[in-house]
């Protein structure tokens, strides 16, 4: 009987915002908490609604925990599995996501329309970088990224711009394999170089001095994405897909 007045309630961010996050924080989310707040940070699982944002900002768990139960607050459906966690990581946050996406489904729940109409090129199909050799013979039309849809003409553009896009996410690891003129395993030439002949191409990565190999065929770009995903401690199979079709035959 009792009504929620939301119009003072804001999003709280369960772990903080703050990219400088304290020693227990990071203690708590591991050894790659950058990588972990910066994929779960705004999403559904790190997020809740309080009238008391000011107040919880970016303390230590624990503490939000005890603001949270001597608040006398009514939003009890988001917090119920927050105050019974002793930590809070990557798996707390997907684990509370999976729960409020039920919760959401119960209110909203999605109907099997009477006609099903695909709108979708059916020569285009989704791939993996597991198998590189899928991508013989084909062209892409667009990546996907941790959920960031990006389009691409070539798999040579794909390459780059993945790429780039794991160089924005963490600079260290491209350059310390620039500086070393690193190579993966098998391959002659290095990844990425400061030196233009220590990679096959000359191709600079967007606005660095730091060389990418180019010059690869479709199968070499695709293997060299996944070994890149590899490097960035991504999964392979599930954080990264591409559409892409038959090329014309005739």
């Amino acid at each position: 009987k009792e009504k929620l007045d939301t119009a003072n309630l804001t999003i709280e961010h369960v772990m903080p915002q703050n990219k400088n996050l304290s020693d227990d924080w990071r203690d708590m989310l591991g050894k790659n908490w950058e990588f972990v707040r910066d994929k779960w940070l705004h999403t559904l699982g790190n997020l809740t609604l309080t009238g008391y944002n000011s107040e919880l900002g970016d303390r230590k768990f624990s503490e939000k925990k005890s603001k949270i139960e001597e608040k006398k607050t009514k939003v009890v459906v988001l917090y119920e599995d927050i105050k019974n966690k002793q930590s809070w990581n990557a798996d707390a946050i997907s684990s509370r996501a999976d729960r409020l996406i039920k919760e959401v489904f119960k209110l909203f729940p999605i109907e099997e329309p009477d006609m099903l109409i695909d709108f979708r090129d059916p020569s285009y199909s989704m791939y993996t970088a597991e198998e590189p050799s899928n991508a013989t013979y084909k062209t892409p039309s667009y990546y996907e990224l941790l959920g960031e849809r990006v389009n691409v003409d070539n798999f040579a553009e794909m390459m780059r711009s993945v790429s780039w896009k794991l160089y924005d996410r963490d600079n260290k690891v491209i350059e310390e394999m620039a500086k070393k003129d690193e190579c993966f395993d098998g391959w002659t030439n290095a990844a990425f170089s400061y030196n233009i002949d220590s990679v096959k191409g000359e191709e600079k990565l967007r606005d660095t001095e730091i060389y990418i190999a180019s010059n690869y065929s479709a199968r070499k770009c695709v293997e060299f994405i996944r070994r890149m995903l590899e490097k960035y401690e991504l999964n392979v199979s599930e954080d990264f897909a591409y559409c892409a079709k038959e090329n014309n035959k005739e």
